[in-house]
């Protein structure tokens, strides 16, 4: 028994560690550190990872900390930064009344995407917690109950 829960914890443990791992900007193509610069004016302290095809850039923009991801090719993929319910738009704040009555946000992140932005939340309901994905316009595009929110 105590074989198996060693092997499923090596397990585990390398399939966590082979998602997102750090990796130095040396190893960035020139391409997407030439899109990532013209985009962001070369910030300082960037901090790159691989997570599986994509490169991700980790850094801080007026104080708040910007992920930004471009495919292998160069293309961006997505910006992610954290925001306040109070910057949340109108219709975004009523689908998650409609939701959810009484609720509790855990974290918020306006998400970019070349086909549009949205927001995902983490809440808490009726001691349950939910992952949910509401588009600008206010539309619900997903709402996944969680066990256990990931610790950063």
């Amino acid at each position: 028994m105590k074989k198996i829960l060693v092997f499923a914890l090596s397990v585990f443990a390398f399939s966590t560690a082979t998602v997102a791992q750090t990796i130095e900007k040396s190893a960035v193509p020139a391409a997407i550190m030439n899109v990532f610069n013209t985009a962001y004016m070369s910030p300082e302290d960037v901090k790159w990872e691989m997570d599986y095809d994509n490169y991700v850039a980790h850094f801080q923009k007026n104080k708040t900390e910007v992920i930004v991801t471009y495919n292998k090719d160069g293309k961006w993929v997505m910006t992610e930064t954290p925001v306040t319910h109070k910057s949340l738009p109108a219709a975004v704040k009523s689908c998650l009344t409609r939701q959810f009555d009484i609720y509790k946000e855990n974290d918020i992140e306006k998400v970019d995407k070349p086909d549009g932005v949205c927001y995902e939340i983490d809440v808490e309901y009726n001691q349950m917690n939910y992952e949910v994905v509401i588009a600008e316009n206010g539309e619900l595009i997903r709402k996944d109950q969680v066990k256990e929110y990931k610790k950063d």
